[in-house]
């Protein structure tokens, strides 16, 4: 992702390649069991994976993403639809979805008037879900790529709705979950950052480092025991 939250082929790539599995995991913590909406909204969708966690929850479901690339990689599903759009001006009818998700989009997105569609296409009662996660990169790469972890990230996952009128409040939480991913899939999730995947263009000498990056990783284990902060919080529109 670029600074400004775009992606171009060669991000959406990684980013779809593998993503950590923790979608899934982390609706199961916000819904319960029994759940059922009939209409689901995912706003940045990306490739699709958040919004097939919510199928197992919905009817049908609508995925909202910007990126013509990331579109571009979605799997298709008769009952998920993706639709290329941007959250301040969503393009659905008035009282139109029961449930709302949103993974890892709101420091890029939250706005007054993200907020105000946010609610417009809500249903009265409809439940908003804010998702994020972290996964800890710096004690793998601290040696590996030191020029950029010697400045602090400007991105904070642990951006949610907490205060904002029309939202009710009903969880906020953050844990941290253990992940295990081979020397492959680490380096998929390091490229699927724009600045990461500029430093090692440049360090490896390639447009296409991933291969080089995998070999780094995977010279001392071929499993990779990693670190991951997740945030999660709900709410009820009302």
């Amino acid at each position: 992702m670029s600074a400004d939250g775009s992606y171009d082929d060669a991000i959406a790539t990684h980013y779809d390649a593998y993503r950590p599995p923790l979608h899934t995991l982390i609706l199961s913590l916000l819904l319960e069991n029994a759940e059922r909406f009939d209409t689901g909204l995912d706003i940045g969708c990306g490739t699709g994976r958040s919004s097939a966690a919510l199928q197992d929850y919905c009817r049908q479901v609508i995925g909202i993403e910007p990126s013509h690339a990331m579109l571009g990689r979605a799997a298709s599903h008769p009952d998920l639809h993706y639709v290329e759009g941007v959250g301040d001006s969503l393009p659905l009818t008035d009282s139109s979805v029961d449930i709302v998700t949103l993974a890892g989009v709101l420091y890029y997105a939250k706005t007054s008037a993200f907020v105000r569609e946010l609610l417009r296409v809500s249903r009265p009662g409809a439940i908003v879900v804010a998702y994020d996660f972290d996964v800890r990169l710096d004690g793998v790469l601290s040696t590996l790529m030191p020029e950029i972890f010697v400045t602090p990230r400007p991105y904070d996952p642990t951006v949610n709705f907490s205060g904002e009128n029309g939202l009710f409040e009903l969880m906020v939480r953050h844990k941290t979950v253990q992940l295990e991913m081979s020397a492959e899939q680490l380096a998929h999730v390091v490229l699927s950052n724009a600045e990461r995947h500029r430093y090692c263009q440049i360090k490896f000498a390639s447009l296409s480092p991933h291969a080089a990056l995998a070999g780094v990783l995977g010279q001392h284990h071929a499993r990779l025991e990693m670190s991951a902060d997740i945030y999660y919080a709900k709410y009820r529109v009302g």
